[in-house]
């Protein structure tokens, strides 16, 4: 079988959707940004429901788990982005950290680092929760992508002018 109806919960139109790379476990959002869906991917049933939480707001855009499955990043349309832990089915940090709005989201292979890519052309990366956090700016214009390498050595960003590639060393 190629293919089934999630369940009789299924978002109707789901907005973005990730499936981790360890287990059987896929994360979708609906359209209207009241939540997130776990889906238990071996019997095709939803594992629980994930709230947004105050301050969210907008429906998520964009879902990324990490390289080992633990984590998962989502950015929201109103700029927003928070990392989750599926076991927990809570979130543990969330960004913008300062004025300008989130554009672009990537978690670290490892789960512990990610980057968060901003409307001003700024990167940030480093640990989830802030410590060691490096910054990056770029040309001025938002960021529109990033992710990192499946061996988490190198951040790539692109962004309205090119692509662009940054090493990030240590920092990941």
């Amino acid at each position: 079988q190629t293919h089934a109806r999630l369940g009789p919960h299924a978002p109707t139109r789901a907005r973005g959707v990730a499936i981790s790379p360890t287990r059987p476990l896929a994360v979708a959002s609906d359209p209207e940004g009241a939540g997130l869906t776990l889906w238990d991917l071996a019997t095709m049933r939803s594992a629980g429901t994930l709230m947004h939480g105050p301050g969210f707001g907008g429906a998520v855009v964009d879902i990324e788990f990490s390289g080992e499955g633990s984590r998962f990043a989502t950015l929201s349309s109103t700029g927003i982005a928070a990392v989750w832990e599926p076991s927990g089915a809570s979130f543990t940090v969330t960004y913008p950290n300062g004025s300008e709005p989130v554009t672009s989201v990537a978690m670290h292979p490892d789960g512990e680092h990610m980057a968060v890519g901003y409307s001003d052309g700024r990167i940030e990366y480093g640990a989830v929760h802030g410590e060691g956090t490096g910054t990056a700016q770029l040309r001025g214009t938002p960021i529109a992508g990033l992710r990192f390498d499946p061996a988490g050595a190198r951040l790539f960003a692109v962004d309205s002018l090119g692509y662009v590639e940054l090493r990030i060393g240590a920092a990941g």
